[in-house]
């Protein structure tokens, strides 16, 4: 039996978390072959909890995830010493065989993972660009000894994103695993609530600045006056501190009476099954889990051109591309999709097509499995 240590990056529930439960639940679920140990931040949100199954062994501790701000980083990494020692002496005395670090910004666990002899996987889910800094300057050559050392097996969401981090760090990253994320919701079922007095727009993820929502709204109002005699809704499912920021914005706009605002919920069915198009139009999406749920669904799928996804995805065949800092863009994708209904159908019927040509889950449980095992 192996021992393994899971540290999770954050107590919430999303994209990264996802995965990291779903390699918990399932790609180490057999407890014949596997102890697992799970901690987590403490006093950063019960989300993640409730993704994974009963009976998993897990403990709440004090430590938080990196900042891209330099004094955020520096008290961060100060505040971060007592947890680290704690899990120095766990994983010693549970004598753990593999540590699975989520996220690149979890630098406790990257440092932690460097001092013991454990097999070590380090997901990378996210990658910096123009708009989005992961890691501050004074941190980048810890990174660059980290991402070549021999100590790390590296997992990257695409072939994109290892570019990214190569580019951002200058380096040459030769020990390195590109696995496509599993699909947690892998076989939703939707049902018929399409109104088709109506054409809905969705969104669904955290509700955060990095989504660029606030963009999404002004787009949305947009259409709304352009294309006066069509019935339009925006659907917006999610947590996070932007909500209340997104009612005001509403409300602004006038077009709150056209918003329906949902709680997270684990079970995206009920999401999917009332839109039309999803819309994911974040500055940075290393890869876009939600873009493929969607897509297995036979929703249509306008997507941010800042994503991993175009390595499996061709624009105007599978989905709609566009870039997320020109409104225009997104305005224009948006109304090609509410004008052109067997477009629209198509979209969703290449895009559910091409999620079939890929076994997302058996690959990611087969590659890490392959991974823990070498």
């Amino acid at each position: 039996m192996k021992n393994i240590l899971f540290i999770a990056h954050s107590g919430k529930a999303g994209g990264a978390d996802n995965v990291l439960s779903y390699a918990i639940n399932n790609t180490f679920g057999d407890k014949v072959k596997y102890k697992r140990f799970v901690v987590y931040p403490k006093f950063q949100g019960l989300d993640f909890l409730k993704l994974l199954n009963p009976n998993i062994l897990t403990k709440s501790i004090f430590y938080r995830s990196n900042s891209s701000n330099f004094f955020k980083s520096i008290i961060c990494n100060i505040i971060n010493i007592p947890g680290l020692v704690y899990l120095l002496i766990f994983s010693y005395v549970n004598k753990i065989n593999i540590i699975y670090i989520n996220s690149s910004v979890n630098f406790i666990g990257a440092v932690l993972a460097f001092l013991t002899p454990a097999k070590i996987l380090w997901h990378i889910h996210e990658q910096p660009n123009e708009k989005v800094k992961i890691v501050p300057n004074y941190l980048h050559n810890i990174y660059k000894n980290f991402f070549l050392s021999n100590k790390f097996n590296l997992i990257f969401v695409s072939n994109h994103s290892k570019e990214i981090w190569e580019n951002t760090l200058s380096i040459n990253i030769l020990k390195a695993n590109i696995i496509y994320p599993p699909i947690k919701n892998d076989g939703i079922i939707v049902g018929n609530n399409l109104n088709d007095n109506e054409f809905c727009y969705g969104f669904l993820g955290a509700l955060v600045r990095e989504k660029n929502i606030i963009t999404l709204l002004e787009a949305f109002s947009e259409i709304s006056k352009i294309r006066v005699n069509i019935i339009t809704k925006l659907v917006i499912a999610g947590n996070g501190i932007l909500r209340d920021e997104i009612i005001a914005k509403a409300t602004e706009l006038d077009i709150i009476n056209r918003i329906e605002l949902l709680e997270f919920n684990n079970d995206v069915s009920a999401f999917f099954s009332k839109i039309n198009v999803l819309v994911q139009p974040s500055y940075n999406e290393s890869w876009g889990l939600v873009a493929i749920e969607a897509l297995s669904c036979s929703r249509a799928v306008i997507m941010t051109k800042e994503t991993g996804l175009k390595e499996i995805l061709i624009d105007d065949v599978d989905c709609l591309f566009f870039d997320p800092l020109n409104k225009n863009d997104l305005i224009d994708k948006m109304i090609f999709l509410l004008d052109n209904d067997v477009e629209c159908i198509n979209l969703g019927q290449n895009g559910y097509s091409k999620y079939m040509s890929f076994n997302f889950n058996e690959n990611f449980d087969n590659s890490i499995k392959s991974i823990c095992e070498g």
